[in-house]
């Protein structure tokens, strides 16, 4: 290496980061930055000659160096081409040092996090079968979280990152998940306890002359909304989501979804972000009609309804103010991704509790909720009328999803079919009742009763739909429309109350706008 002139060079510039001077220091990693401009230059990384400088770097008692050493190695990670070619992080012993910058500061962990991502892309062996490693990271989990008793919402972004390093490698086999589980039971047993107790809104908290404890800190939501995202990403694999269902954590995510309705008081921003995406993912997990998904279903089967029939009415109720159009959509995607299942279509299409007073089954509170409509379904289809065109062009992508998720079969069709012969005409009627004060407009007059039959008023509501200047709106209505066109029973609904679809349809001058 020293024969070549490159390879010279680089063994220069590298000894003068050995000296105490900063200015000095600042000067050859600027100079090392113009030498690594050429990608070619990547390849000296693997001689041998290279080692002790390497190992020096990412043991520098300055940080920009170790960053700088360790963002590098990474690139040259990245620039091979075969798993022979990272040789060189086993013999320079790179990883184990690596695994300890997960501990260091800010700039150097999250280089650290990275280089361990591109390794595990390459040969994830490297990492997973490096006793070493596996000790360093064991022992900055068990004495940053176990000796001192830490609690899910006193994580910090060291552990977040390493969770976060061995959730993405989790994600690429199921071998790979086998071998990270003992990094990710700190994860998991964590996030179990912290989802059976009661969310205390950070909007109230914060207005206490008492400073808050780390549970009512708002930052300890955002801590577990990081970790939601982390679960999230786990549960996207097949693999992935069996684990989060055999270690609890999907109905742990279910309870902690319970903990956001009454009698809690209205959330705070945190909390309200939080239930919107253990909403959203509900839904995802429930779309995804695994084998999981149907265990989930029937271990939630008498939870489920709640929470989402709760903030599918949160327009029709007073409360609705206390809540952001957010969680609507949220739950309107939710209900959507759940119903396109069999199983999660009898759920969402089952008789709602008629009692107006309910026991939260999470904290056992009781709080008061008249829903306005029988079944979730019901709920969901309410909001295609609502004048708040966000919710009921979410409503309407929702529907359509429903309509187009399962190619049609004998136990699916039918029950599709009664959401327009049994359900939207009753949806209709209970819609008009309830916001009988409101003002007529395009939206309240659809769902008012007239002499049409409901199914026939639904579909000129659509149409009327159609004239309105918002090409959002009018995308949503044909793809409802293209829902319904997906069943034999759809077909004849929309020629029996919609006379010319065909010609409707064919006719270029129906819509305006190509995309």
């Amino acid at each position: 290496m020293q024969s070549s002139p490159d390879g010279a060079r680089l063994l220069s510039l590298f000894s003068r980061l050995g000296t105490q001077d900063e200015d000095a220091i600042d000067d050859a990693l600027w100079d090392l930055r113009d030498f690594f401009k050429q990608d070619d230059k990547f390849s000296i990384f693997q001689s041998p000659e290279m080692a002790p400088f390497l190992q020096q770097g990412l043991v520098s008692p300055h940080a920009p160096v170790r960053a700088f050493t360790v963002a590098h190695i990474k690139t040259a990670i990245t620039k091979t081409s075969s798993p022979s070619e990272l040789s060189f992080l086993v013999t320079a012993n790179i990883l184990p040092i690596v695994a300890k910058c997960f501990a260091d500061e800010l700039s150097v962990a999250k280089e650290a996090n990275l280089l361990f991502l591109s390794v595990a892309h390459k040969d994830p062996s490297l990492i997973l079968a490096n006793q070493q490693v596996a000790t360093i990271i064991d022992e900055i989990l068990t004495k940053r979280i176990t000796s001192s008793s830490k609690q899910l919402t006193q994580f910090d972004s060291i552990e977040l990152r390493i969770f976060e390093t061995f959730v993405d490698i989790s994600t690429l086999s199921r071998v790979a998940l086998d071998a990270c589980v003992p990094r990710l039971q700190h994860l998991v047993s964590h996030f179990t306890s912290y989802a059976s107790r009661p969310i205390t809104s950070s909007s109230s908290s914060s207005s206490s002359s008492t400073p808050s404890s780390s549970k009512d800190d708002p930052f300890s939501v955002l801590i577990v909304l990081n970790v939601v995202e982390l679960l999230e990403k786990l549960g996207s694999t097949s693999w992935g989501l069996e684990y989060l269902f055999s270690t609890g954590v999907l109905t742990a995510m279910h309870r902690l979804l319970l903990n956001t309705l009454p009698p809690s008081p209205p959330p705070g921003r945190s909390e309200t972000v939080l239930a919107n995406r253990l909403l959203r993912f509900e839904g995802s997990v429930a779309a995804r009609g695994s084998a999981q998904t149907q265990q989930l279903l029937d271990a939630t089967s008498s939870l489920l309804p709640l929470p989402f029939a709760f903030y599918l009415s949160l327009y029709h109720m007073d409360a609705y103010s206390d809540y952001s159009v957010e969680s609507l959509e949220a739950a309107i995607s939710a209900v959507g991704g759940i119903c396109t299942n069999v199983r999660g279509l009898d759920l969402c299409m089952a008789p709602l509790q008629p009692s107006s007073t309910y026991t939260n089954p999470s904290t056992g509170l009781p709080f008061e909720f008249a829903f306005p409509f029988p079944n979730l379904v019901a709920s969901l289809l309410s909001l295609l009328f609502v004048q708040t065109r966000e919710l009921s062009i979410s409503a309407m992508h929702a529907l359509a999803g429903i309509l187009m998720a399962e190619k049609p079969n004998p136990e699916t069709s039918p029950k599709l079919q009664q959401i327009f012969t049994s359900i939207m005409p009753e949806v209709m009627r209970t819609y008009s009742t309830f916001h009988s004060g409101a003002s007529s407009s395009s939206s309240s007059s659809a769902a008012a009763s007239s002499d049409l039959h409901p199914e026939t008023e639904f579909i000129h509501y659509l149409l009327s739909l159609l004239t309105k200047p918002f090409e959002e709106v009018r995308y949503a209505v044909f793809h409802v429309l293209q829902g319904i066109a997906c069943h034999g029973w759809g077909v004849l609904l929309l020629a029996k109350h919609m006379p010319g679809f065909v010609e409707f349809v064919g006719n270029r001058s129906t819509e305006t706008t190509k995309s």
